[in-house]
């Protein structure tokens, strides 16, 4: 078992332990449809699928061969040179910060689908059709878990705000 796998499986017991909590907190008569454990409950399971994910994701990996017959684990991956992960990691702060600027202009579910294609693309992925349509895809479901689902206000953007 490799420290992703483990990494996995604890993701998976403390997402369980925290849905037990969720499911623990008192529900009110005076709360709304969400309740107060529903947010909660939402994350834990979030959190259970993404350490779910972790593990199956280096269980295939653990399988795959590289070329030399090596395990893929052990080539070392875009992070084998610590400059290289700091300069990563500053490019991810950049988008994070031109989002956040042009959150407010352009509203959430442009900003978010431009997030999202800036985030792919920053990862080597060639923005095709089906590429764009996965992040305006992805924005809109954003949007709806929020804005619908949860209520919450989203910016609606100031430029476009003239045109409808």
């Amino acid at each position: 078992m490799n420290r992703d796998m483990a990494l996995g499986l604890i993701v998976m017991a403390v997402a369980g332990l925290y849905i037990r909590s969720a499911l623990a907190i008192p529900v009110s008569f005076l709360g709304d449809a969400i309740g107060a454990g529903g947010v909660p409950l939402v994350l834990g399971w979030l959190m259970a699928l993404s350490g779910a994910g972790l593990f199956i994701h280096a269980l295939v990996a653990r399988r795959a061969v590289a070329a030399d017959g090596s395990p893929e684990d052990e080539r070392g991956g875009a992070f084998a040179d610590p400059r290289h992960a700091v300069i990563k990691a500053a490019g991810l702060i950049l988008i994070a910060a031109v989002f956040l600027f042009a959150l407010r202009p352009l509203g959430y579910v442009p900003a978010v689908a431009l997030l999202l294609a800036a985030l792919l693309a920053y990862q080597g992925v060639r923005l095709r059709p089906l590429q764009l349509l996965v992040a305006i895809g992805g924005a809109l479901a954003l949007w709806a878990l929020f804005d619908l689902g949860l209520g919450i206000d989203l910016p609606d953007g100031t430029l476009l705000s003239g045109l409808f």
